[in-house]
């Protein structure tokens, strides 16, 4: 089964937005897709940045990203709470909010429109988690993976991938959910 609607953003720390590949550290991956009448955010973040990373950092990045998975499952809440709901799932809604309020030194990347097929012992859910997890590796490797092809939920990237992330990258995993209509505010 294809999931056609899914929108993906990753988020890095840039020191220069002028070069913003030079010294980029890796925070995040964002997906968002269509889950019956809500939609569902998944999140996969590093835990914590290794101390060398923090050094590079400002005074406001040590002081809020030391624990990035954290830090931006709040910013998703906070999208969520400031708009009683999400915005419209067109365009990746949240994705798209988040990426106008983080354009420089954390940087969520304008989201980008996937397709992924998902296995059949997988459900939806299960799908966006292990495609989540397997980009945001790629992307902390400095590893392209094709995004304009239906990625297989199970097979984006190599396994030997995987062992080649540093024992202090690890990262957490979380995923939010909302209404796609908007609440009544009284």
């Amino acid at each position: 089964m294809s999931l056609d609607k899914v929108w993906l953003s990753f988020v890095d720390y840039r020191p220069d937005p002028a070069t913003p590949e030079k010294d980029r550290i890796a925070l995040g991956c964002i997906l968002e897709a269509r889950a019956g009448k809500g939609r569902l955010l998944s999140l996969v973040g590093r835990v914590s940045l290794t101390e060398p990373e923090l050094m590079t950092l400002d005074r406001i990045g040590r002081e809020t990203l030391v624990h990035p998975a954290d830090f931006l499952r709040q910013q998703l809440q906070e999208v969520i709470e400031r708009a009683g709901s999400l915005p419209s799932f067109e365009q990746g809604g949240a994705l798209r909010q988040l990426s106008q309020v983080h354009r420089w030194s954390v940087y969520v990347m304008p989201p980008r429109l996937i397709r992924i097929e998902r296995h059949l012992s997988q459900n939806n859910t299960q799908a966006l988690y292990s495609v989540t997890d397997q980009l945001f590796i790629a992307h902390m490797l400095g590893r392209e993976v094709s995004l304009n092809r239906t990625l297989r939920a199970k097979q984006i990237i190599p396994e030997d991938w995987r062992a080649q992330v540093p024992p202090a990258w690890q990262i957490a995993q979380s995923s939010l959910s909302a209404p796609m209509e908007p609440r009544v505010q009284r």
